[in-house]
């Protein structure tokens, strides 16, 4: 993976998921506050899917991200290692 493909994951979880999350935890917690909020309702059970949905896919992003910049080191490493071992022979 290139360092702009972990850019866009990065993008992706900074202004898509990140707000998104919000976003819902504002929700809930108003519909927490008002008289008539049912727990039980399709309406608040859905809202409480969709919110471990996006925390799943922020886990998932965050996950890629970090095993991706540990294979691109890796790769950085090995290629300036191949180099110099070039360069002294």
């Amino acid at each position: 993976m290139t360092r702009a493909q972990i850019d866009i994951l990065r993008k992706k979880r900074d202004y898509e998921l990140k707000p998104s999350i919000m976003a819902i935890e504002h929700i809930i917690s108003t519909m927490t506050n008002s008289k008539k909020y049912n727990p039980d309702s399709y309406e608040a059970k859905r809202i409480k899917k969709e919110l471990k949905n996006l925390k799943d896919d922020l886990h998932m992003v965050n996950t890629i991200i970090k095993d991706e910049q540990a294979s691109l080191k890796t790769y950085l490493d090995t290629k300036d290692k191949l180099h110099q071992e070039a360069e002294n022979k």
